[in-house]
């Protein structure tokens, strides 16, 4: 699809490429349904090991605002630790027009 896309001139990153080509591979070989496959391109693709869950665990997952936010997190195993994380990276829709062009719709 890519390929394609670059023959006729459009510019596609080789990210995009990337994780085009990657999960239409695990859709194609999912007869097999390696679990761990989806599971972990899914996880990559939305970024979903990110320390979210107290926003997540609100007022339902679906329809909410993505956005960088600062986090604290403390605990009695490791030292204060201080992140910047993304959340509700599902409700991003900058992946719209790549995949409208990916599969021509």
């Amino acid at each position: 699809v890519t390929t394609r896309l670059r023959a006729e001139g459009k510019q596609v990153s080789r990210e995009v490429n990337h994780l085009v080509t990657k999960n239409l591979f695990i859709t194609i070989t999912n007869a097999n349904f390696d679990r761990e496959a989806i599971i972990k391109a899914i996880e990559t693709t939305l970024n979903l090991k990110q320390p979210i869950y107290l926003e997540t665990a609100a007022y339902g997952h679906m329809g909410r605002k993505n956005e960088i936010v600062k986090k604290v997190f403390t605990s009695h195993y490791h030292e204060r630790k201080e992140m910047t994380v993304e959340l509700f990276t599902w409700e991003k829709l900058d992946q719209v027009e790549r995949i409208r062009e990916a599969f021509a719709l």
